[in-house]
C-alpha cells in the first residue's frame, strides 16, 4: 500500500519536502530551492515519483484532461488498448470478430475482475455503456458510443418520467460474449474499443457517479491510493489483481502536481523526483548535455496551435476569419522555435503531426508561413482590429515565454496590440476552455486520439465533439468526417479533404508539432513516450 507515510519513509523526509518546495513553493525569486546531494531512495520498491497537473476528474468516461485521462488510463482498461506504437490489441478481449465491420462479436477473457473483486462480464459492458450513453449522466466522452445501434433514440429528448431507452445494439449473449450492432459499417471502430469511454464500470460508479470519481476503483494495472484532491500528489499501488499483459514493473507511482515546469527540471537532477515529462523551455538548449542518455526527445502525435472562440465576436464574422488568416501569416514560427525549442519542435504543415499516414508537409503553405505582405492586406480587408489582442495560456504548461514573443512579432509585423493573458490556475485554464466562456485566443496543445489522420481532425472539429473547444461546425467538414469513417473507399482522402476545408477556415492557427522531451535518474529503467506523447508508466522500473 502506498500513502503518505511509505512515501516519506522511502524518500526520506529531507527528499520529500525538496519534493514539496519544488512543486508546490517558491523562494522569493520565484525558483525553487532544491539541495544539492539530496538523499536518495534506499530500496528498489519506492514508488516511482513523476510530474503531472492535477487531474479534474477521474471518472474515466468524463475526464477533460490529460492528466486526468492519463490516471484513468492506467486505472480502468476497456476491450482493448492502445500498445506504444499506437495499435490497437486486446485487453479484457480475449477476441473481436466483424465479418462486415458492423456487427462485431466479442469474446471476454474469463476471471476479469475489479480490484474490489467485483467480476467484469458481458453484462458489465451492457450497463456501463447504456449509462454513459444517457443524457442525463452529462458524460464528456459519451459520442464514443455514437456509432452503436440505438444511439439517436437513446439521445433524443423524453418526456418527463418516460422509461429509460437503451442502445439496441449492445447484447450480452452470454456472461463472456458481447454482441455490438452499429448503426451502419464503421471502419475503425474495432480500435475505438481501446477509448476510455468504453471501459466497464462498477456497480458504485453508476450508482453514485460523483463519489466514484473522486475514488474509483478499476480493473487497470494500478489501483488508487488516498485522497488525490486534498494532497499535492496522487499514489496509485500496483493492482495484484491486474490480468492483461500490461502489468506494472514498478509497485507504484506518484504523480506530484506541479505549479509550473520551471523547478522539475532542477528536481530530477538532484534526485528529488524520478521522472519529468517535459523539460522546461529554459532548460531545452542545455538538457542533452546535462542528462546525458537520461534525456528524451522523440516525435509523437501532439500539436500546438492558437484556438479561436467562434461564437464570440469578432471571431464570428467574415472579418474574424480574415484577422485569423493575417495573423496566421504574421507569425515566423521558424524564428520562435529557433529562439526557443533548440530542435524539439517543427514548423506545422498542416493540422498533423509527421507520425501519422496522410501527413503533409504542403498543406498548410498559405496561412503557416510567415508573410508580413500578404498578412497585412488581409487585416486591411478586415478593417483592422480595434483594442488589445489578448492570447490566453496555462501558466504550468510553460508557454509564457514564447507567447510573449509571439504577442511581439503580431505587434511588429501587423501593428497589432498585443498582450499574454496567463492563467495561474490550470484548472480554470480548461474550465473556462469546457465552459466556452474563453472570449480570447488561447494556446491548445493536442495530442491525437487515434494514431491516424482521423485521430487529429475529428475530436477536434466535429459537431457536438467534447474535445471540439472552438465550436467549430461546418457542414462539408462534417460531411467529410461521416465518410472517412465508413468502410469503402479510401480511408484518407475525405480527412485531406476536410484538411483542406479546415485551413480556409482557420479555427484554429497551427503552430508547430511537439516533440516529446523528458528525462529520468540516474537509478530509473524503461522511461519512453507512446506515440501519442504519453510516458508509459508500466514499464518504468529501478534496478
Amino acid at each position: 500500500m502506498i500513502t503518505a507515510g511509505p512515501v516519506a519513509v522511502a524518500r526520506s523526509i529531507g527528499a520529500t519536502l525538496v519534493v514539496a518546495a519544488v512543486l508546490t513553493g517558491c523562494s522569493e525569486s520565484g525558483v525553487p530551492q532544491v539541495p544539492v546531494n539530496p538523499i536518495r531512495p534506499s530500496v528498489a520498491t519506492a514508488p516511482i515519483s513523476v510530474t503531472a497537473l492535477k487531474p479534474i476528474t477521474l471518472m474515466p468516461t468524463d475526464v477533460r484532461d490529460e492528466y486526468g485521462a492519463r490516471v484513468a488510463g492506467l486505472i480502468h482498461r476497456g476491450l482493448m488498448r492502445y500498445d506504444v506504437k499506437g495499435k490497437a490489441v486486446p485487453e479484457v478481449a480475449e477476441s473481436v470478430d466483424s465479418d462486415d465491420d458492423q456487427v462485431f462479436v466479442v469474446k471476454l477473457r474469463k476471471g476479469e475482475a475489479f480490484s474490489t473483486g467485483e467480476p467484469i462480464t458481458a453484462a458489465t459492458f451492457v450497463t456501463s455503456w447504456n449509462w454513459v450513453a444517457d443524457p442525463a449522466n452529462r458524460q464528456a466522452s459519451a459520442e464514443a458510443l455514437a456509432p452503436i445501434a440505438g444511439w439517436e433514440r437513446v439521445r433524443a429528448a423524453r418526456p418527463a418520467g418516460a422509461s429509460p431507452v437503451v442502445l439496441t445494439g449492445v447484447q450480452a449473449m452470454d456472461p463472456l460474449t458481447l454482441r455490438i450492432t452499429l448503426t451502419r459499417p464503421t471502419r475503425d471502430f474495432r480500435s475505438r474499443l481501446a477509448h476510455l469511454a468504453l471501459v466497464p464500470l462498477p456497480a458504485l460508479a453508476l450508482a453514485e457517479p460523483q463519489r466514484y470519481a473522486a475514488d474509483p476503483v478499476g480493473n487497470g494495472p494500478y489501483r488508487l491510493e488516498g485522497d488525490w484532491r486534498r494532497r499535492s500528489y496522487l499514489s496509485l499501488a500496483k493492482n495484484v489483481m491486474y490480468r492483461g499483459d500490461d502489468a506494472a514493473r514498478n509497485d507504484g507511482l506518484i504523480f506530484r502536481y506541479l505549479t509550473d515546469r520551471r523547478g522539475s527540471y532542477a528536481a530530477l537532477r538532484s534526485g528529488a523526483l524520478d521522472v519529468i515529462d517535459a523539460i522546461p523551455i529554459g532548460s531545452l538548449p542545455t538538457y542533452r548535455d546535462q542528462l546525458k542518455l537520461k534525456g528524451v526527445n522523440q516525435p509523437v502525435g501532439v500539436v500546438q496551435s492558437l484556438a479561436f472562440p467562434l461564437a464570440r465576436p469578432p471571431w464570428n464574422s467574415t472579418q474574424g476569419l480574415l484577422l485569423r488568416r493575417a495573423l496566421a501569416q504574421g507569425i515566423d514560427r521558424n524564428e520562435l522555435i529557433t529562439r526557443f525549442f533548440a530542435q524539439t519542435r517543427q514548423r506545422a504543415t498542416d493540422l498533423a503531426a509527421p507520425v501519422v499516414e496522410g501527413y503533409s508537409d504542403r498543406m498548410c503553405a498559405d496561412w503557416c508561413t510567415h508573410q508580413p505582405g500578404p498578412a497585412a492586406v488581409a487585416l486591411l480587408a478586415a478593417g483592422g482590429f480595434t483594442g488589445t489582442l489578448k492570447i490566453a495560456y496555462s501558466v504550468a504548461e510553460d508557454d509564457g515565454p514564447w507567447v510573449e514573443a509571439l504577442c511581439d512579432q503580431v505587434s511588429e509585423t501587423l501593428g497589432i496590440a498585443c498582450q499574454p493573458l496567463p492563467y495561474p490556475d490550470h484548472q480554470q485554464y480548461l474550465t473556462a476552455i469546457a465552459a466556452r466562456t474563453m472570449a480570447t485566443p488561447f494556446v491548445a496543445t493536442t495530442s491525437m486520439s487515434t494514431p491516424n489522420l482521423a485521430g487529429f481532425i475529428t475530436p477536434r472539429f466535429a459537431a457536438g465533439s467534447r474535445l471540439n473547444d472552438t465550436g467549430y461546425a461546418g457542414a462539408r467538414v462534417n460531411a467529410l468526417i461521416a465518410l472517412g469513417a465508413r468502410p469503402e473507399g479510401d480511408a484518407l482522402a475525405p480527412f485531406v479533404e476536410a484538411e483542406r476545408q479546415l485551413l480556409q477556415d482557420l479555427p484554429v492557427i497551427p503552430l508547430w508539432t511537439r516533440n516529446a522531451t523528458g528525462g529520468f535518474g540516474e537509478d530509473i529503467e524503461g522511461f519512453k513516450f507512446d506515440v501519442f506523447g504519453q510516458p508509459v508508466y508500466t514499464e518504468l522500473s529501478r534496478p
